[in-house]
């Protein structure tokens, strides 16, 4: 179902036009959220992310009192004391303001350490500073992932430097630190690292440090994690040929703090 909000809550069409760019180009801008039962963790971290976004294209948009469209979206869904995906998306169509398509789905994270393959294509594409709707990329690349019995895929650079994984951040330790992967580079020439609200949840228990890291450091990390506004911080098990000793006691606090409303 989709359901937009304007002066009062119902269920309503955004028809989009099949030459337009958002069908055409992917053209627009996402989030996804996870919704404990009753609240949306996040919100306005998520928010601010997206806006900036559709900010930095120039793009006129109508903001929406979404604590209050989720909260419904999700009754209408009977997802009132169940988890849930949420996902707020704007689409750019015609010229104007651009407006806003909630949907929601029942969603649980998993209980178990997850197992991610190393892409054999490299990356380098600036565009993943954003969430964007041309997304065609990374969704291959976990599909790809799926089908061969993993949990997802690692994306590195041309010169084999980490940057995240296909739906989630990464967070690695070496028994002393907590690290997680810095675009190389700087400037428009550097590869885009979107930024990732559950890292920046995560970062108020665990101290983190950014830095470019490289494929061949993997084997020399104990535990590494992946981290998204709906896993939470999950353990992983492997990436590829390493593997991790799965630290699910850390998993577990931070999750709870990434998932806090």
């Amino acid at each position: 179902m989709i359901f937009y909000w304007k002066d009062e809550y119902r269920e309503d069409r955004i028809v989009l036009s099949v030459t337009g760019p958002a069908v055409r180009y992917g053209f627009g801008f996402f989030e996804t959220l996870y919704w404990d039962g009753a609240r949306t963790a996040r919100l306005e971290m998520h928010l601010a992310r997206l806006f900036g976004s559709l900010m930095a294209f120039g793009l006129a948009f109508q903001e929406e009192d979404f604590e209050e469209v989720i909260s419904q979206v999700a009754h209408k869904n009977g997802l009132t004391g169940r988890t849930a995906r949420i996902n707020i998306q704007y689409p750019v169509d015609e010229p104007g303001a651009v407006r806003a398509i909630v949907t929601v789905a029942p969603y649980s994270p998993p209980s178990r350490a997850l197992s991610l393959a190393l892409s054999p294509r490299p990356l380098h594409f600036w565009l993943g500073l954003h969430k964007s709707t041309n997304h065609l990329t990374y969704h291959l690349e976990h599909q790809g992932a799926l089908a061969s019995g993993l949990d997802g895929t690692v994306l590195a650079t041309p010169c084999g430097h980490l940057l995240e994984a296909a739906h989630a951040a990464l967070l690695f330790s070496d028994g002393d630190r907590f690290l997680t992967p810095s675009p190389p580079g700087q400037g428009p020439e550097a590869p885009g690292l979107l930024p990732s609200t559950a890292l920046a949840a995560a970062s108020e228990a665990l101290s983190i440090t950014a830095r470019p890291i490289r494929v061949d450091e993997i084997n020399g990390f104990q535990q590494a994690w992946a981290l998204n506004s709906l896993l939470g911080m999950q353990p992983l098990a492997a990436i590829g040929q390493w593997e991790f000793s799965p630290d699910a006691e850390t998993a577990t606090r931070v999750t709870a703090i990434i998932h806090n409303a």
